[in-house]
Formats: C-alpha cells, structure tokens, sequence
C-alpha cells in the first residue's frame, strides 16, 4: 500500500490446521514442497487453504450433481460470495429422448434426459464455507439425496432475500432448454412427424454461434425492467427471426420462460440479416474499414434482439483493441430497427441518430393513458360505426404514441400504435 507493504492475518477458521510438525510433514507430501516443512513463517495458529477453485471444490463435495460452467461473484455484507448452479440429472426418465449436441460447453448434459435446476450453491470467497440451499423442492431426485445426506442441504428459506436479488438463471440450462424448444414447440403431431418447422439458434453456416446474453429490459405487459437471459430463434436453413425466448431472474417471477412467436407470413430480420444491413451501411463499412487498416483490431459483440412494445429494437456493441494492446475499448454502438441502421457513441446518442429526434432514456417515464376505441359490434352509443369518432380517437392515439417516443417510453409507445392500428382498421372496414 503505497511504498510500504501491508501486512494482515487470516482471522476466520477456514482451512485446515497446519501448525504441528506431524502436518507440516503431510502437506509436504501432499503438496510436494519442502519449504512448508522448513519455513519459519509457520505457527500453531496457521491454517492452510487448498482447492480454491470454486466450481471443483463443489464437485468434491457433492459429485453426484452437474455443475453449470458458469461461477460468478457478488457482494454481500462487505464479503464477496460465489454462486454455482447445480442441476440433478438422470438418463433412466421413461419416454424421454436424451439430449444430444455437437457443442463443446454443453457435452456435460450429453446422454441426460431429465435435468433440472434444484440447487444453488454459496461459497464464501474468504474462509471457504459451502452451503447447497434446495430451490425446487417439487424435484423427486434431490429429495432423495436430502434423505440420504441430510445435514449437506439446506431449505431455499435461509436464502436471504438481498442474495435472491442476485441469483439469475443458469446459462447452461437456458442452452439446453432452447436447443430442445426448436423441435417440441411444434404440438401438431404431423407438423412435428415430418420436421416441418423446426427451429435453430445458429444457422448453419455463421462463423459465430449466437449465445443467450442477460440484459435488463422491460417485458411485453410488465409496468418495470427486470433481468432476463435471452435468445432469439431462427427457421431451420433461414436467417430470419420466427422466435425470441426469455428466462426471468427477478425473485418474483424466477423460472418462468417467455417465448415470443413471430408470424410466418411476414419478414422479421434474423441477427444475420441485420449484420448484412449493418455491413452494406456506407459510413459504418468505410470507418470499419479504416479502423482495420491502421494496425487495430475490430470486434464486433453479440447482436441483441430486444422487443420494445410490439417492435424490435437490435443492439450491437462495437470495440476496438489495438494490435500490440490486451485492452479493448467500446468505440460505438450500432441500434436498427425497421431496416434503418445508425450508430453512435454510445446508445443514447444512436438511439437518437435513429429516429431523428431527441430521446429520454428513462425506464420510469409514464404517458397519460388514452382510453382504447369500443370493439367492433359494442353498443356504447355506436362509436364503432361512427367514423368521425373513429378518427378523433385515432388522432388521440397518435399523439399519446407521439408523447411516449419523445419521453422515451418504447412500451407506450409500441402499446399506443398497437390500438392506433386497431382503429384503422375498423376505419377501412366501415369505409369499404
């Protein structure tokens, strides 16, 4: 700490006690190390901690779990915890088909046909404790394993609820629900006989594999933001998008999957289709192109598909890392919706660029509600079959969607042209 060192001492109890000669001599043998039997640095009080790598160190205690690739830190208290998911798995499930796959990260599930996500495991970064809390108690294979080692589980109320505020949904699992859901979404039994509509997250052919990012966004009906694991869904052989799948976070509503489905009569741009736009886009192709022949490194990050009320709204970031550097550096980010493209700085100012006009981003705005037109055979003083009516409402419902693009309400927005749509239809109804 500055131009001094900075001594401190271990002050929990974790680890194993090292400070008798007999031990000194069994953790040379263990470790292959004569200097612990020899230093001076060792007293009666001195522990040793090994097997710190968090994800093996679960392994050791509880074998009989699979374990997502994926540990991550977060702080609680002051004191920095480790959460590992962890699934109980068989291959006996009767009429089910074991899952197979040619990537690498998800080969642990390969031959499995029942997984589910059961525990979450905490480790304390500083001493080294364990706790393996039950979050699906409905689960039949981990009551087993609770009767069989009962002081091992813990039940999901010692969670804390500021813990349950970071717990988020396994990557690994998503990747094995998503890859499953291109086949058994089809529930017509000849449509699913004859493969006629089966999806896929890659298309074949694409050099990068499109992965499941976790943003924060508000859902389709929701009134707030909560954090998602997302991942957009492509027709067998196409680029384009047919659907969007979701894997909610948030404490109140963890577990749940959403899935968009896309009709099939119109063309919405698949991830590849956009990168094309963005390619044949003059500025970005030209500064891409400079940014390449002066000695730098560009990298483009995953392409996030994000629905914005009844509209899709694609995010691309953009770095750049210099050829001799390990550092790279946010330089743009590129937005596109509607087959327009633009880029800026940074979102805001895309955003922005994009639709021409100045943009509040803010997640809590609200727009005055405008009450949506009768449907179509109501007797409410007959303002289905007024078309002066129709027209004054429509005008309400223009300028409501206009508010909400200029607060930056992109669900307000979405939901507001959703209804103006509506009564123009009934308009052109009643006028033919």
């Amino acid at each position: 700490m500055g131009d001094s060192n900075v001594r401190s001492v271990y002050q929990e109890d974790g680890g194993v006690a090292i400070g008798s000669l007999w031990r000194r001599i069994l953790f040379s043998l263990r470790f292959r190390d004569s200097e612990i039997l020899f230093t001076g640095a060792l007293s009666k009080e001195s522990r040793v901690l090994y097997n710190r790598n968090v994800r093996r160190a679960f392994a050791q205690v509880a074998p009989f779990l699979i374990y997502d690739a994926e540990t991550y830190p977060v702080l609680i208290d002051g004191r920095i915890k480790w959460l590992q998911d962890a699934f109980t798995w068989s291959e006996r499930y009767p009429y089910s088909k074991p899952f197979d796959t040619a990537d690498s990260t998800l080969a642990i599930f390969r031959g499995v046909n029942y997984v589910r996500n059961s525990v979450k495991g905490v480790a304390d970064a500083y001493t080294g404790k364990m706790e393996f809390y039950v979050v699906d108690d409905k689960d039949p294979i981990i009551r087993t394993w609770m009767k069989i080692f009962p002081g091992l589980f813990r039940d999901r109320g010692g969670i804390s609820e500021e813990l349950w505020q970071h717990i988020r949904y396994p990557e690994d699992f998503f990747e094995v629900q998503t890859a499953v859901y291109t086949t058994y979404h089809m529930t017509d039994t000849n449509t699913y006989y004859n493969r006629e509509d089966v999806w896929e997250v890659t298309p074949v052919g694409r050099e990068r594999r499109i992965q499941p990012n976790y943003v924060t966004m508000k859902l389709w009906g929701e009134r707030s933001p909560e954090f998602a694991i997302i991942v957009p869904y492509m027709p067998l052989g196409r680029d384009n998008l047919i659907g969007w799948m979701a894997g909610r976070c948030d404490p109140q509503n963890y577990g749940e999957l959403l899935v968009y489905q896309f009709p099939k009569q119109k063309l919405i741009y698949g991830p590849g289709q956009v990168e094309a736009l963005i390619d044949q886009n003059p500025e970005i192709s030209a500064q891409l192109s400079l940014w390449s022949q002066r000695g730098s490194d560009v990298i483009r990050g995953d392409l996030l598909v994000v629905p914005i009320g009844k509209s899709l709204l694609y995010v691309q970031p953009l770095y750049l890392k210099a050829e001799k550097g390990e550092l790279p550096e946010l330089k743009r980010v590129i937005v596109s919706t509607g087959g327009r493209v633009a880029w800026a700085d940074n979102f805001g100012s895309a955003l922005e660029k994009l639709m021409g006009q100045k943009m509040t981003l803010s997640t809590g705005t609200k727009t005055e509600s405008v009450a949506a037109a009768p449907v179509a055979g109501s007797s409410e003083g007959g303002a289905d079959t007024d078309i002066k009516a129709l027209a004054s409402e429509a005008q309400e419902l223009y300028n409501a969607a206009q508010n909400a693009q200029r607060n930056g309400d992109w669900a307000g927005y979405g939901e507001k042209i959703g209804q103006l749509g509506e009564v123009l239809g009934r308009m052109r109804e009643l006028t033919d």
